[in-house]
């Protein structure tokens, strides 16, 4: 249920999407390049928290959905609306990374299940496996 006095959010635009609009929308003045850093930030963080195994196309449609605020938000800094969707392609090929899939999991027959392991990441279980030993030492002064 929404407070009273909060602005309704549609549907499409829930989750992260919201935020990054009203962001954009704030940034509106500032040049491309400064956008564009923010939004590859915004496209990179997601991509490492959501980029597993069978997940690409949904990063994708994200990836796709920035790209669309972006486009609107530009679009409303001058009144001819000078800027077509090829030339938006040049900025979205330029700032926005594109997906790719950063966490790797075991493929089944490969997952140890005798020692708690199954299921868990690739730096999960090599870090389980071949845990290291801190060797401190302690430097003399000379």
């Amino acid at each position: 249920m929404q407070e009273r006095g909060e602005p309704l959010v549609p549907l499409s635009l829930r989750g992260l999407a919201y935020p990054v609009k009203t962001e954009l929308q704030r940034r509106l003045h500032q040049p491309v390049p400064e956008q564009g850093a923010y939004l590859r930030v915004v496209v990179l963080g997601h991509n490492r928290y959501y980029g597993v195994p069978l997940n690409g196309p949904a990063l994708s449609a994200f990836r796709e959905a920035m790209a669309q605020l972006w486009w609107r938000v530009l679009r409303r800094r001058s009144q001819g609306n000078h800027l077509t969707w090829r030339r938006m392609g040049a900025y979205v090929a330029r700032w926005l990374p594109t997906p790719r899939i950063l966490i790797l999991t075991l493929p089944p027959e490969q997952r140890p299940d005798g020692d708690g392991l199954a299921g868990t990441t690739m730096a999960a279980a090599t870090a389980r496996r071949f845990s290291m030993r801190v060797v401190r030492v302690r430097h003399s002064s000379i």
